[in-house]
């Protein structure tokens, strides 16, 4: 068993230019297990206040040697009957390593009759009653994954297309102020308003627009979502956030080649380039 320790903070608490984006090769062998849990499963606390912990966790890790199928259920089960008073999201990831027959590479990388049939435009707006019942962002996300060449990058997408969706819908429609996220409790009143407004949106759009066009290097997509709101001041770039909010624009400002915003802040148009091989922006 090997433990992969965390060497940086979460994504977007420092500016680009502090953080290190290098990435940690683990070689795995065929059948071998990569476990992902949230730290809800290590900060349970029982009734007299003791958290379940890691040494707890890799216990039952060990308890399980041989049969794999049945850690997370031992898992949960453990943390049952340390009578866990949950406080914070419980998840758990198991990826399991399989041997394919074909490079990677070949799966994801699409050949040049592909990038024939990719250069193209898709504008979609999204109205009130859509916005309030059901959530786009899979949708799109999965419009957006069938460029072969896109899906090397569908993390850094789908962190881009969250945060200006986000900002259109919070900021544009529900005129939500991000000052309140000042602290966690901040966080508590600013998401109970979101959910509150957000159940009686019956007015307003927003709107999004895909527009893909590949080179012979790989390709730009360039993503713009607007919205029916007054607008809001998005934070200036190269300006630290202080506070929580703030720090997802930095993030897209990072991961995007190009990002701009209208006069009125309404409308924020951002550039992605991709390269055929490259897994990173």
């Amino acid at each position: 068993m090997h433990r992969i320790p965390s060497t940086h903070l979460p994504l977007a608490v420092v500016n680009s230019e502090r953080f290190d984006p290098t990435p940690v090769v683990l070689p795995m062998a065929d059948g071998e297990r990569l476990l992902c849990w949230t730290d809800g499963i290590i900060e349970s606390r029982n009734a007299e206040g003791t958290q379940f912990g890691d040494q707890r966790v890799l216990d039952v890790i060990t308890a399980h040697v041989g049969q794999p199928d049945a850690l997370f259920e031992g898992l949960l089960l453990a943390l049952e009957a340390f009578h866990g008073s949950r406080e914070d999201d419980v998840s758990l990831l198991e990826v399991v390593m399989q041997r394919h027959p074909l490079p990677i590479t070949s799966l994801l990388q699409p050949d040049a009759r592909q990038l024939e049939a990719q250069d193209w435009v898709l504008d979609y707006t999204f109205r009130a009653a859509s916005i309030r019942d059901h959530n786009p962002l899979p949708f799109l996300n999965k419009v957006l994954m069938e460029v072969p060449g896109l899906r090397m990058h569908a993390g850094s997408l789908f962190i881009i297309l969250s945060e200006l969706y986000s900002n259109a819908l919070e900021h544009g429609l529900l005129q939500l102020d991000s000052s309140l996220k000042g602290n966690a409790d901040g966080f508590s009143r600013y998401y109970r308003e979101r959910n509150l407004r957000l159940s009686s949106l019956d007015q307003g759009w927003i709107r999004v627009v895909l527009d893909h066009c590949p080179d012979e290097a790989g390709g730009r997509l360039v993503i713009q979502v607007e919205d029916s709101g007054p607008g809001f001041a998005p934070q200036p770039p190269g300006e630290q956030a202080e506070t929580y909010s703030g720090r997802g624009l930095a993030l897209v400002r990072a991961l995007a080649a190009d990002v701009q915003f209208n006069a009125l802040g309404n409308q924020v148009r951002v550039a992605f380039d991709w390269r055929l091989g490259h897994t990173a922006a």
